[in-house]
């Protein structure tokens, strides 16, 4: 009986040992979401200075047809 009851202390104690349980592992867990969502705002950066760039392209054509 005292051998299952330190089996599941011991067992009990090395479940909880997870990255939610410490202060340290929360924190890496909330780094590694902004990270993720900081690559994601990046790519919508560049996604939106591409339509920016055809976007003044198209601009400067149509300026330079109606300057003829």
């Amino acid at each position: 009986m005292k051998k299952t009851i330190i089996i599941v202390l011991i067992s009990l104690s090395i479940i909880s040992c997870g990255k939610e349980s410490s202060p340290e592992g929360r924190f890496q867990l909330k780094a590694e979401a902004l990270e993720i969502k900081l690559d994601s705002m990046q790519k919508q950066n560049d996604a939106i200075l591409d339509t920016i760039h055809v976007i003044n392209i198209r601009i400067n054509n149509l300026e330079a047809r109606k300057g003829k």
